[in-house]
């Protein structure tokens, strides 16, 4: 079986995972609005609530990575 590949990009508004079988064919796409860059602009600091919001997307993308069987990940922020 070709390797299982995962990309997990989180932006200030969702947080994104794509599980691809050796980069051509997709297993797997999720996405989920998280708002991690709420309140930001006028703060300068993440929000407590949006880090957490964030953190358990990235729990669940976790179980959904280990059940598939991922065996590469990586994770971006956008625009980076």
């Amino acid at each position: 079986m070709t390797e299982l590949l995962a990309a997990v990009d989180c932006g200030t508004n969702s947080t994104r995972l794509l599980v691809s079988e050796g980069g051509t064919r997709t297993v797997e796409r999720l996405m989920r609005i998280t708002r991690l860059g709420q309140g930001v602009d006028a703060t300068g600091v993440l929000a407590p609530d949006a880090v957490t919001r964030t953190l358990d997307v990235l729990r669940e993308f976790r179980q959904v990575m280990d059940i598939v069987g991922v065996q590469r990940v990586r994770m971006c922020r956008r625009n980076c």
